[in-house]
């Protein structure tokens, strides 16, 4: 992606707390620039809050998988401090 396209995104969603907000509005967007949307993923849902946390190598793999597990599957993905949305280009033949 360019960086004009990539900054013409960002102004159209806004600041963080507002894109949380604005999911719907991405669809349009990735499809007046070639992009075909994939699933969002919430991150960050479950140990962001703990400044306390030092897990060892075991407990942080797995942190890890559940992370990875709950990103997709709602309500999990909504709690998240954090959400990524990601699209991509249709293969040219």
């Amino acid at each position: 992606m360019s960086r004009e396209v990539l900054a013409d995104l960002l102004e159209k969603l806004g600041s963080v707390g507002e894109r949380r907000q604005k999911r719907g509005r991405l669809y349009p967007v990735a499809a007046a620039s070639a992009l075909v949307p994939l699933p969002w993923q919430g991150v960050r849902i479950f140990h962001d809050h703990r400044d306390d946390w030092h897990p060892g190598e075991a407990e942080y793999a797995e942190a890890l998988e559940l992370e990875w597990a709950a990103s997709t599957r709602s309500p999990y993905r909504e709690t998240a401090r954090l959400v990524h949305t990601l699209a991509r280009r249709e293969a040219v033949a």
